[in-house]
C-alpha cells in the first residue's frame, strides 16, 4: 500500500490525522507528528500544572522534536495567554523560525540547555534575558551579512568569503562582494538561457555554478594581466562542459520544421482539408472517430447526474439552503458524443439498491427559487 493511501491516527485520542489537525514532522515516517495538535496541547497543559509553562514548553519541545526559540515570545505574556502551546507553534511558523532552507527544524536546532534558557534559578527573568540575547545575535548576524554583501539567496547559492586566492601576490584576492554576486547571477542567466526548454539535472546545475565562478575568476585574472592563468581557467571550463556534453557542438541536431510538411501531416490525419482547418464540431468528430477507439465511460449518464446533484446539494448545505431532490435541467449533462452507456449497467443497479437511491429526475428550473 502506498503511503498516500494510508490512514494515520492520533496515538492518544485515535482521531484521523490530517494537515488541518496535525503538525508536520520531517523525522517521522509519515512526515507528521504521532499525535494531533489538540492532544499535544493537552499534554503541555498537564505538564504546566506540575512544573509551570516555561519548563513544560522545554520538555514538550524535547519530547516532540520542536525547536526552542524564545525570541518568538518577545511580545507575548506567556503566563497569561490562552492555549500557550498552540500559540507558540503558530508564532514559530509566522516568524519562519521552524524552518531553515526549506527544511523543518527540530529540538537540536534551538536552545537545548535549560540553563541557557532560565539560568541557574530557572526564573522567568532569565527567559526574558535569553530573548534579549537572541535579539542581539540576530542583529549581529544581520550586520555581518550586510558587510558581506549580496542577498540571502545569493550567499546561499554562491557561498561567502573568498572566491579566489591567487598564487601571485601581486594579484589581489577575489572576495564575494555585492558586485561579484551580481556578476555571478548575470553569467548564470546567460549560461542557462542556452538550455531553455531543457530540464537540467542537479549535476548539470552544479557544473554551471562552477563554470560561472571560473568565468568570474578568469575575468579577474585578465584584468590584472595574468592572461596565461586566465587561459588555463577557461580551458578547464571547456573541459567541464565537455564532460557533461553541454557544449554547443554536443547538442543533438534538431530536424528543420517545414510548414508544408506540417500541413500535409495534418491533412493525412484528417484534421485539415485542402489546407484549411476543420470546424470545431468537425474536429471533435474526427478526434472521437479516429483517435478515440472506445467509449470513455463504462456507466450510464445517470451516474453523472447523481454526482452533479450531490455537488449542488453540498453547495446548498454550505450556504444554509435546503437540499433539492431533482436536478435542474440546465445542470444536466447531455451525452452529445455517446460517451456513456445507453442504459444502466447491472453494477449500477446493484449499487443503487445497496445505497437506496433511484434514478435522478430532471426538471425545468424554477428561477424564483433561492
Amino acid at each position: 500500500m502506498s503511503k498516500a493511501k494510508e490512514i494515520y491516527k492520533c496515538h492518544k485520542c485515535g482521531e484521523i490525522l490530517t494537515e488541518d489537525n496535525c503538525r508536520p514532522c520531517n523525522k517521522s515516517y509519515t512526515n507528521m507528528s504521532f499525535m494531533c495538535v489538540s492532544c499535544e496541547s493537552a499534554m503541555f497543559d498537564d505538564l504546566a500544572k506540575i512544573e509551570g509553562r516555561y519548563i513544560a514548553l522545554f520538555h514538550i519541545c524535547a519530547m516532540l522534536d520542536i525547536p526552542i526559540k524564545p525570541i518568538v515570545l518577545q511580545d507575548v505574556d506567556f503566563d497569561k495567554i490562552e492555549q500557550p502551546f498552540i500559540t507558540y507553534l503558530n508564532l514559530l511558523q509566522e516568524k519562519k523560525l521552524n524552518t531553515k532552507k526549506g527544511k523543518l527544524l527540530g529540538f537540536k536546532d534551538g536552545i537545548t540547555d535549560l540553563r541557557g534558557l532560565f539560568g541557574k534559578s530557572l526564573s522567568h527573568s532569565d527567559f526574558v534575558a535569553c530573548i534579549e540575547n537572541e535579539k542581539k545575535k540576530i542583529a549581529e548576524e544581520e550586520k555581518k551579512k550586510q558587510n558581506q554583501g549580496g542577498t540571502d539567496e545569493q550567499r546561499e547559492m554562491w557561498g561567502t568569503g573568498i572566491l579566489y586566492k591567487p598564487q601571485d601576490a601581486r594579484i589581489p584576492m577575489l572576495m564575494m562582494t555585492t558586485e561579484v554576486y551580481d556578476d555571478l547571477d548575470r553569467v548564470y542567466d546567460n549560461r542557462t538561457s542556452s538550455f531553455k526548454g531543457q530540464d537540467l539535472t542537479p549535476q548539470q546545475q552544479s557544473v554551471i555554478i562552477r563554470i560561472c565562478k571560473k568565468e568570474i575568476i578568469a575575468d579577474h585574472l585578465t584584468r590584472y594581466g595574468a592572461t596565461k592563468q586566465a587561459a588555463e581557467v577557461e580551458k578547464s571550463i571547456s573541459s567541464l562542459l565537455g564532460d557533461e556534453n553541454m557544449r554547443p557542438k554536443d547538442k543533438k541536431p534538431v530536424e528543420e520544421l517545414r510548414l508544408d510538411a506540417l500541413v500535409l501531416a495534418l491533412e493525412e490525419a484528417g484534421l485539415m482539408e485542402n489546407g484549411d482547418l476543420l470546424t470545431y464540431d468537425e474536429l471533435i468528430k474526427v478526434l472521437r472517430d479516429e483517435f478515440v477507439k472506445s467509449k470513455k465511460y463504462n456507466y450510464s449518464l445517470d451516474v453523472a447526474d447523481q454526482v452533479i446533484l450531490d455537488i449542488i446539494n453540498s453547495m446548498r448545505y454550505n450556504a444554509d439552503l435546503p437540499y433539492i431532490q431533482d436536478l435542474p435541467e440546465e445542470f444536466a449533462p447531455v451525452d452529445e458524443y455517446g460517451e456513456f452507456e445507453p442504459e444502466e449497467t447491472e453494477r449500477e443497479k446493484e449499487n443503487k439498491r445497496f445505497l437506496g437511491i433511484t434514478k435522478v429526475n430532471i426538471v425545468k428550473s424554477d428561477k424564483g427559487e433561492n
